[in-house]
């Protein structure tokens, strides 16, 4: 649904409502403009009743307005309802990428080092920073799966939602972390062949160009899922409270 302020006038009470409410919510877009958009649907659906009992359609706004709430009230509704759609987002992006990058590299060295017995064909401790890089790769797209179990667990329990919030940005945040500074070691160590193998396998340097990237995505995305965690704004229950419409 498409967020439209409708503005019958040169002076719109329910166009200024839906921008205040929308400063004050933060959360993925596209969520946020569809749930300002069934809100704005209802409060001219609330304008055009008030109309036909004979109200102008200043006083219909003004009046759709003050049945709706007060934005600090209605605001916190919804940051839950955000913060939710954030978290899932994150929680997808790690329990996709994460497993797959595991693969997708072990796959590739196993091609070209089919028969090293250290991990890159390096020295004994390139097999522990390998072996460490896995299974973080497992443990975060693991973890990630679980904050979805959870969120949906919540929604059915209605319960709060900060501290699986604040669990998947500390896990989430912890994975990445060590699992860069575990690969961006491996090729410090063994730069020489890295570099040589690199150069001669595009799809080697592919790869590693899309883990950077990758990194990249979930720090973005952790960032905006602390942003709700660790605000001070109450978070109400997750599917306890669900704005209706006004009129």
């Amino acid at each position: 649904m498409t967020f439209v302020v409708r503005r019958p006038g040169p002076y719109s009470p329910i166009a200024d409502y839906l921008r205040e409410l929308e400063r004050a919510l933060p959360g993925p877009r596209t969520v946020r403009r569809d749930l300002l958009g069934e809100l704005a649907d209802g409060l001219h659906d609330a304008v055009e009743a008030h109309t036909r009992a004979g109200l102008s359609t200043h006083q219909a706004e003004v009046r759709a307005v003050e049945a709706s709430g007060q934005v600090a009230e209605l605001a916190s509704a919804y940051r839950t309802e955000l913060a939710v759609a954030q978290s899932r987002r994150t929680a997808r992006l790690f329990a996709l990428s994460m497993p797959s990058l595991v693969l997708a590299w072990t796959a590739v060295w196993t091609r070209n080092f089919p028969t090293s017995s250290s991990a890159a064909g390096g020295p004994p401790h390139m097999e522990l920073l390998s072996s460490l890089t896995d299974w973080i790769g497992l443990v975060g797209g693991g973890s990630a799966l679980c904050v979805l179990a959870l969120l949906t667990w919540v929604a059915r329990m209605n319960v709060p939602v900060r501290a699986i919030l604040v669990g998947q940005v500390v896990v989430g945040g912890t994975a990445v972390t060590v699992s860069s500074v575990a690969s961006v070691a491996m090729n410090v160590l063994n730069s020489e062949q890295v570099l040589r193998v690199v150069m001669s396998s595009p799809p080697l340097f592919a790869l590693g160009i899309v883990s950077t990237a990758l990194s990249v995505w979930k720090v973005h995305s952790l960032w905006l899922t602390s942003r709700t965690a660790f605000c001070r704004r109450p978070l109400g229950r997750s599917g306890a409270l669900q704005p209706a419409r006004p009129g």
